[in-house]
């Protein structure tokens, strides 16, 4: 069913879902009830937004019409931290390089809250002189037992993983205007 805006004397005072229109004149000789056709211009949504609608009175029609706007560098950062938790939570291969081979460490945001439990027990244990000690924790390949030194490698891993990715949002939020193309591989390790 076609929109339709009622104009008074120059002015919308309603719009309705309208089959059949009435074809009733105003006072300028016009339609009362004038069809609202949609003026929505094409735009990037990835750096690009559209505002209004505003409505436009023509003689026999009413124009909807859109403006397009670049997204806020702080929304358009946003969009970029968000990439960098998507990265950040992919997870990386460790390899122990013994009988136990190449696990993948998961990084999500429960699986760091696990780590800190593991780092905190590591610390303690190589703080004691300990460090040979075994710890048992799951990676997303299974159950492992690592040393607290080998957790302490394991850490460095990890920062090696994810610390590029920081350095590359940093980059690319430092941008003005952000690129649409930030979340494309090409702008990350």
């Amino acid at each position: 069913m076609p929109l339709y805006a009622k104009v008074v004397d120059g002015v919308i005072v309603a719009r309705e879902m309208k089959d059949n229109p009435d074809s009733i004149t105003s006072s300028d000789g016009g339609p009362v009830w004038r069809p609202i056709v949609e003026d929505k211009p094409a735009f990037d949504a990835r750096n690009q937004q559209l505002t209004g609608p505003i409505d436009v009175i023509e003689q026999d029609r009413v124009v909807r019409q859109w403006t397009v706007e670049a997204i806020p560098h702080a929304d358009m950062a946003n969009r970029v931290a968000s990439e960098r938790e998507r990265r950040l939570q992919a997870g990386f291969d460790y390899d122990f390089g013994d009988a136990r081979g190449v696990h993948r460490i998961g990084t999500t945001n429960a699986d760091m809250v696990g780590w800190r439990e593991v780092t905190d027990l590591a610390n303690a244990l190589i703080a004691t002189n300990n460090g040979s000690t075994t710890i048992n924790v799951l990676t997303d390949t299974g159950a492992v037992g690592v040393t607290a030194t080998e957790w302490a490698n394991v850490l460095i891993a990890a920062a090696q993983f994810r610390q590029p990715f920081w350095a590359a949002s940093f980059a690319i939020q430092a941008l003005d205007p952000i690129p649409a193309d930030y979340a494309d591989d090409a702008r990350w390790p």
